[in-house]
């Protein structure tokens, strides 16, 4: 009776923790967004992230900070406690930085870690602001424009949306496009459109005939014929495999331009529809070993479970036998 009593306890105990953990460990999942510098001046910025989830562990913080420099590879970075979020709290933080060089471009990305992990934000840029001069083109015609380069939408394995809001100038006719490539020197141009009479108008043009599994930079432009506005160098990555659908997606909104260089458009890929249908692992790395000292808990114990289980049932079964054969 006694065993009995055991075998239930370590059952029930065994049953909770199942239950609780994995819960408590979806919930917290911790992930990272890098979004738009702002403040830019000549020698000095504010970057800024979004940090969603934070640590599992109560009592344990997960710490946010970004990496910056002049080219992709970064090299440079904030203090890393300088932003703390605690058990499931998700909030934005920022970082200002001082002394800039003039007039160049800088890329930077928000990380967030915590005991579980560490997680990256795609990699955005900037662009100082011209030595003594308060816009991006000194003259006054040209400084009343203005592009913010948008995430991409709709991403494919070959096709893509990329979206950008850009502040007009209407005295002067104006032109608006994006510039992308597979890389930040971004060699390609999207088809120009024309800005009309808007001073303030959202941009969406459809990418096609790309790459799958292939990471792309673009960045918004707004220009007229005293000079030009750039946006934030952006990023995305294609999915790695697709299904084609004829279904044309179109924009809405009064003073949305949405030019299109091919109708066609794709479905999200089947193993991309299937990891967002189950959501991120748990355990971090998509396997469902554990990785942590509180996974490994709990298999030790499921697993004396069934070690005291198989032995109960086992010595049940030999006693029924000896009965008979007395």
């Amino acid at each position: 009776m006694d065993k009995i009593i055991k075998l239930g306890g370590i059952i029930v105990a065994g049953t909770i923790l199942f239950g609780s953990m994995p819960f408590a460990l979806y919930a917290y999942n911790t992930s990272v967004t890098t979004n738009n510098a702002t403040y830019i001046t000549p020698t000095s910025v504010t970057l800024n992230g979004f940090v969603s989830g934070g640590n599992f562990t109560p009592n344990a913080s997960t710490n946010a900070w970004f990496e910056y420099g002049t080219d992709i590879s970064l090299g440079s970075s904030t203090f890393m406690n300088a932003s703390s979020f605690y058990y499931g709290q998700s909030g934005n933080y920022s970082a200002n930085i001082f002394g800039l060089t003039p007039n160049t471009t800088y890329y930077f990305r928000a990380i967030a870690q915590n005991t579980q992990s560490r997680v990256y934000g795609n990699i955005s840029s900037f662009t100082t602001k011209l030595s003594g001069a308060g816009n991006v083109d000194s003259d006054a015609n040209s400084a009343l424009l203005a592009a913010t380069t948008e995430p991409a939408t709709f991403v494919e394995g070959r096709s893509v949306h990329l979206n950008s809001l850009v502040r007009n100038n209407t005295n002067y006719p104006s032109n608006t496009y994006f510039e992308w490539g597979t890389n930040t020197n971004l060699s390609n141009k999207t088809t120009v459109v024309q800005t009309g009479a808007f001073v303030a108008i959202k941009h969406a043009d459809l990418l096609t005939g790309l790459s799958p599994s292939t990471t792309y930079y673009f960045r918004a432009v707004i220009e007229n014929s005293f000079g030009k506005s750039t946006g934030s160098i952006l990023n995305f990555v294609t999915s790695a495999e697709i299904i084609k659908n004829s279904t044309e997606k179109n924009a809405s909104g009064s003073t949305t331009l949405n030019n299109k260089e091919n109708t066609a458009d794709t479905e999200k890929s089947l193993g991309s529809s299937l990891g967002a249908s189950l959501g991120a692992n748990v355990l971090n790395s998509g396997s469902f070993l554990p990785v942590n000292i509180f996974g490994w808990l709990l298999l030790i114990i499921l697993t004396l479970v069934l070690v005291l289980l198989g032995q109960h049932l086992y010595s049940k079964f030999t006693e029924k036998k000896e009965e008979k054969h007395l």
